[in-house]
């Protein structure tokens, strides 16, 4: 028989671990379902049931109330979907295909979102088809990004293969890795016969140089337009050829340098001749000289000296820069110049020249080589734009940019500033870095909800809605923020709309109050141990002077009271009315000793050094059921209490005699039941009664309640009260067991 009964036993532990095994499956199946937006179905088609785990309704955006129905997932699919969605469900019930499909779906608010769906039938041993079942997985984020990547590539190859201009992509060496289609109506070459070939071999000789030389810049550059130079055809024709260089060879997919090309042979000759005439024009408002192939002045026009103040006369012959240039003008340009109108090239810059005065202004030069039948070089021309204005507000702002970054790098409180829509981080100060801990490429690449406990996050997305409707300062209540360490620490916010480069954005600067909030936290739990060290005192001195009345009472009173008994007593022997008197007055000073004895005790209390505390509350119950008509029951079968300090029992029978006393003057309760319960880390104390209750929600300032909770708080203890009208009431107080108890 104890075999058997050990086999059950040991049955019911393996069901026991083997429900709980499963229990802790489907949790983890749940969570990882969550993690990846799958929600799994089975829909019954005899019973034309459904059930649907908890994910479909967030998928679906419905709430946990609505009951789940075939034709929540009919009405939920995207119109111009469901066609091929119900036809892809009857061939899986019909046919047994596998059930794989990606469709769009319609949430109640309106959103669209897109759904993989994957799943099977259930057949009987007819091949009737009894069951689907199946997954939904949200793949909105996904096929969004899919279809932006593949819009792109369109995008791109559209406007490679269809556009009017000639793209290639070269080595570090000018050999094509790639060539656009359009080469064939601009060259006439097939794409694929040119790669693999050098450019330069195809570029006119007079050109190659120039061209190679200028190639050679893009490698330390990011762009680049090269000058016109003239590119041989498949018919052996040259072409004039104008291309703008970009260096991608950092990047992965690309690795070479694209050259965007255009043949402008057509238009070349009439610009320049048009270029030409507009340049030289009198009354243009800009700049014009003429120079010679030495770069001697030729001819200046009126607007020449309207801006430098010099006449015509007056620079003839002279190089411009030996009178236009000074202290200021930088070095690297003027070398730029030299070079180009030594080599009859075209040349654009921005350059500093001084007037006739001495004082400084700014131009703009746009310049080319004028060439005679044979292509050489005659002239040199110029046209210079006065941009002074242009370049005085430039610096106003590059004063005020950078006036602004010394103020926002060197404030010492961290500041940010992040994108209103996207909520990414567009800079962040050095302080910000040195107290988050995170470098500035980890910032660049994070949200403002990143460092943001997620208990917070939905209150700042709200708030930040807000400020999108608002203006000017916010200063904000403090808020929790998260260090790369893990660290919470306590700021406080001010923040302003600002613009930056073209985007809403909002600058912020945190005030790190942290230290602030502990040490206010510990003032309060300094006020309230210095509070507590009161209660205790008084309660210390209300229980010497109960032990003090208590004792007089016993030591004086009682022995004259004795001391009369015994003189009434030895007059018994007198006869008469006398001697009746006399024995009716030793019963009542019998009587008043008793009283005062019992006084005496309950004044003084339970020497619980002497006498255990379940010891005590049996007595105390005891007398109160000789007293009143109470039946008072005590449960303690976990409970001891050898480890337990004096100050602790002592709290706990006062609390116990104190609930007692509101029991008899407020509850009117025949049952009383009283339990104490421990375990290594906790004490428990209870005491219920059947009398006429209260309601507990009402605040209660009576003595007797605020004693029991300041009885409990010198032993960190927590009190609870539950009660109604007509209902009775219980009283729990829990206490933390510590070394110290």
């Amino acid at each position: 028989m104890s075999n058997l009964q050990n086999t059950r036993s040991n049955i019911d532990v393996s069901l026991q671990e083997l429900v709980a095994s499963l229990t802790e499956s489907e949790r983890r199946l749940a969570n990882a379902q969550k993690l990846a937006h799958i929600g799994n179905w089975d829909l019954d088609l005899v019973n034309n049931s459904l059930y649907w785990s908890d994910e479909i309704y967030r998928i679906f955006g419905l709430d946990k109330q609505h009951i789940p129905a075939y034709e929540t997932f009919l009405n939920a699919v995207h119109p111009a979907d469901r066609p091929a969605w119900e036809a892809h469900r009857e061939m899986v019930i019909n046919k047994g295909i596998t059930m794989n499909m990606e469709h769009r779906i319609v949430l109640p608010d309106g959103t669209i979102r897109y759904v993989c769906e994957l799943g099977e039938r259930v057949v009987d041993d007819k091949n009737r088809p009894l069951w689907l079942r199946g997954t939904v997985q949200d793949i909105t984020e996904t096929k969004l990004t899919s279809l932006r990547v593949k819009e792109s590539e369109n995008r791109f190859r559209s406007l490679v293969q269809n556009g009017a201009d000639l793209i290639g992509v070269l080595d570090a060496y000018g050999i094509y890795n790639y060539v656009s289609p359009t080469v064939t109506p601009i060259l006439g070459y097939d794409a694929e016969s040119l790669i693999g070939k050098n450019a330069f071999s195809f570029i006119h000789p007079e050109d190659a140089s120039a061209v190679s030389e200028q190639y050679g810049l893009i490698m330390d550059k990011n762009y680049l337009e090269l000058a016109p130079y003239r590119f041989l055809d498949n018919k052996g024709n040259w072409r004039w050829i104008e291309t703008k260089l970009t260096n991608l060879m950092n990047d992965i997919n690309i690795r070479g340098i694209v050259a965007n090309s255009r043949d402008i042979t057509e238009t070349k000759e009439v610009k320049d001749t048009l270029k030409i005439l507009s340049l030289i024009a009198k009354e243009t408002s800009n700049a014009v000289i003429i120079s010679d192939t030495a770069g001697n002045i030729s001819w200046v026009n009126n607007a020449f000296t309207r801006i430098t103040g010099y006449k015509a006369e007056e620079v003839k012959g002279k190089k411009p820069g030996s009178f236009l240039q000074g202290k200021d003008t930088d070095a690297t340009t003027i070398r730029y110049l030299r070079k180009k109108i030594r080599n009859c090239l075209p040349f654009h810059c921005e350059i500093l020249n001084y007037n006739k005065m001495g004082l400084p202004y700014w131009i703009e030069i746009h310049g080319e080589s004028i060439f005679d039948a044979n292509g050489e070089c005659t002239q040199h021309f110029a046209i210079q734009s006065d941009i002074t204005d242009r370049k005085n507000a430039e610096k106003k702002v590059r004063d005020s940019e950078r006036e602004y970054r010394y103020l926002f790098q060197q404030n010492p409180m961290p500041m940010w500033i992040f994108d209103q829509e996207s909520l990414y981080f567009l800079e962040v100060n050095e302080a910000a870095v040195y107290h988050y801990k995170y470098s500035v490429e980890e910032f660049q690449k994070m949200r403002i909800t990143d460092i943001r406990p997620s208990s917070e996050i939905s209150l700042l997305e709200k708030r930040i809605r807000d400020w999108k409707n608002s203006k000017g300062i916010k200063e904000l209540s403090i808020w929790k923020h998260l260090k790369k360490n893990g660290e919470i620490i306590f700021v406080e916010i001010t923040s302003h709309n600002i613009d930056y480069q073209g985007k809403t954005a909002i600058l912020v600067l945190a005030n790190d109050v942290t230290e602030k909030i502990q040490l206010q936290k510990k003032l309060d739990r300094e006020l309230v141990l210095k509070q507590r060290e009161i209660t205790e005192a008084v309660v210390d001195a209300q229980e010497k002077e109960k032990l003090e009345l208590g004792k007089e009472l016993h030591d004086n009173v009682n022995q004259i009271l004795g001391a009369a008994k015994l003189y009434i007593t030895s007059a018994r022997s007198n006869k008469g009315k006398t001697g009746e008197m006399i024995n009716t007055s030793a019963e009542l000073l019998t009587l008043a000793i008793d009283e005062i004895r019992k006084l005496s005790k309950s004044l003084a209390g339970h020497d619980i050094d002497t006498l255990h505390l379940c010891e005590a509350i049996d007595n105390l119950s005891e007398q109160l059921m000789a007293s009143a008509p109470l039946s008072i029951s005590f449960s303690r079968q976990t409970f001891t209490e050898d480890d337990l300090s004096k100050k602790l029992k002592l709290n706990i029978f006062r609390i116990v005699q104190e609930q007692f006393n509101n029991i008899i003057k407020h509850a009117h309760a025949s049952e009383v039941f009283i339990s104490l319960e421990r375990d290594a880390a906790k004490l428990s104390l209870f005491i219920q009664d059947n009398g006429r209750g209260f309601d507990s929600s009402q605040t209660r300032n009576g003595i007797g309640i605020n004693n029991i909770y300041n009885r409990a708080s010198l032993n960190d203890g927590k009190v609870s009260i539950e009660s109604a009208p007509g209902k009775g009431c219980r009283l729990m107080v829990e206490f933390m067991l510590h070394p110290a108890l």
